[in-house]
């Protein structure tokens, strides 16, 4: 028996849609970060351009963008899934992640997925052969998870 009513192929239309939506919002997001870090090194550049600490501004600035990224990765995807199971693309196509027993994910294993998914996806020419055995180990398993999911033990749930 599978674990979503809907089916192998409704199972990966879903999950698409729901990362379609993550990226987009993520990117407007990290978009707007990237405007905000580049007002900063604008600022700092214009503030410490007859100084001695203009160096040490850059450094700071530098600092500031990368926990800003950071903090952004978190908030958008760490957070909503350690705590609620699901992303905004999830939520908006009715999906939760939950542990295979049905335990809620949290933080530390939430944590391993989305590394998981930058490690397997990210890597040229290997992360688009792990996205295409995502897709065949989602519409063929039991449980229609990815390598990801399976890796850490994790299903999402129509």
């Amino acid at each position: 028996m599978t674990e979503n009513a809907i089916g192998p192929w409704g199972a990966l239309f879903l999950r698409g849609i729901a990362a379609l939506i993550d990226i987009i919002i993520f990117t407007i997001q990290a978009l707007l970060i990237t405007g905000l870090s580049y007002i900063m090194y604008l600022i700092v550049a214009i503030a410490g351009a007859n100084s001695d600490s203009g160096p040490l501004l850059v450094i700071i600035v530098a600092v500031a963008s990368i926990i800003l990224s950071l903090s952004a990765m978190y908030f958008y995807f760490l957070y909503p899934i350690g705590k609620h199971g699901c992303t905004r693309g999830m939520k908006g196509m009715g999906l939760t992640l939950t542990r295979i027993d049905g335990g809620k994910v949290g933080y530390i294993l939430a944590l391993l997925r989305y590394l998981c998914i930058l490690i397997f996806y990210s890597i040229p020419v290997i992360g688009w052969v792990m996205i295409l055995i995502s897709i065949i180990t989602i519409l063929c398993s039991e449980r229609q998870q990815a390598i990801h999911d399976m890796v850490c033990k994790t299903v999402v749930r129509a």
